[in-house]
């Protein structure tokens, strides 16, 4: 089972598998302010989350490539105030 992602040139690339799920691919940077979400976030409450995975920002080299060998995202929820800010980029690396 394949399945085909768009990539930024508007061609599109078989995906094995191994990029479903929690390895599909969220493909964008974003900034966002004041999230909504559910429940009460404390106004103490003042820090960050990171999370580190994998997300392919080019197609990979062999059709059914791991992940690992891709590109890498960096996500941040940074909580203050009673409200959280996410931000998310692309591990900057050599090619």
């Amino acid at each position: 089972m394949s399945h085909t992602i768009r990539v930024e040139r508007g061609s599109h690339v078989n995906i094995s598998p191994s990029f479903t799920g929690f390895n599909t691919p969220s493909r964008i940077e974003a900034d966002i302010a004041d999230l909504a979400h559910e429940g009460t976030i404390p106004s103490e409450l003042n820090g960050a989350f990171y999370r580190v995975q994998p997300d392919p920002q080019f197609p990979p080299r062999l059709n059914d490539d791991i992940s690992f060998k891709g590109d890498g995202m960096i996500s941040r929820f940074h909580f203050h105030d009673g409200q959280c800010d996410f931000r998310q980029r692309w591990a900057k690396t050599d090619k």
